[in-house]
């Protein structure tokens, strides 16, 4: 976790995401890029030059990719720099492990990029697509909380099964290899779910 045995730069790099508020900001970001055709009526003019529905879908899913990357890394920039001008320290021991835990951790974002992209597809709205992204990550939380309290198994946390808990789960600098594999495993799943879906109701769905 971010406080350590230790605070220097790795410490921080890693555990960037969840303390940056990286992924509310991405909501917002992801919800304005694949709704603003849509509230500005330009859609249709897009549609009429014959770009099909496919090409548009997924020239916004690259944007939002892209901004993804953007937003991750500023993130791990700013963590690390934080880290270490604040302790004077960029930390030891950097490995290999550290490059599949950051790679599986911008996997996991690309996750959340892919169900953002998914609602504002359903929705079309940009202010009810903001607010059902930034409104699913915080109150699955306290859902999967109670969750876990109803159930009471000290084996079964269903957060592994959620994007956020893998994000939990891997940005320290103690994760280790197979909180590493699986939140890989969950990234994948949720990116492979959203964009078929998104497919199947962009090509659904009314104009």
């Amino acid at each position: 976790m971010l406080f350590a045995d230790t605070f220097d730069g790795k410490t921080f790099l890693t555990s960037a995401l969840i303390y940056t508020e990286a992924v509310i900001s991405l909501a917002v970001v992801v919800s304005l890029i694949n709704c603003s055709d849509y509230a500005s009526g330009t859609i249709k003019n897009i549609f009429s030059k014959g770009y099909s529905r496919m090409q548009v879908l997924f020239s916004k899913i690259t944007v939002s990719a892209f901004v993804t990357a953007i937003f991750t890394i500023v993130s791990w920039i700013f963590g690390f720099i934080i880290g270490s001008v604040f302790w004077q320290d960029i930390g030891t021991d950097w490995n290999i492990i550290i490059l599949y835990n950051l790679i599986v951790q911008f996997l996991l974002m690309l996750a959340y990029c892919a169900m953002f992209c998914f609602l504002a597809s359903v929705i079309k709205k940009t202010a009810g697509t903001i607010v059902l992204s930034i409104v699913i990550p915080i109150t699955s939380e306290i859902l999967f909380m109670i969750i876990n309290v109803l159930v009471n198994n000290k084996d079964f946390n269903i957060n592994d099964y959620w994007i956020q808990g893998n994000i939990t789960n891997i940005t320290n600098v103690y994760a280790t290899n197979s909180e590493i594999f699986h939140g890989l495993i969950i990234a994948i799943v949720y990116i492979a779910i959203f964009t078929l879906l998104n497919v199947w109701v962009s090509r659904k769905r009314e104009v």
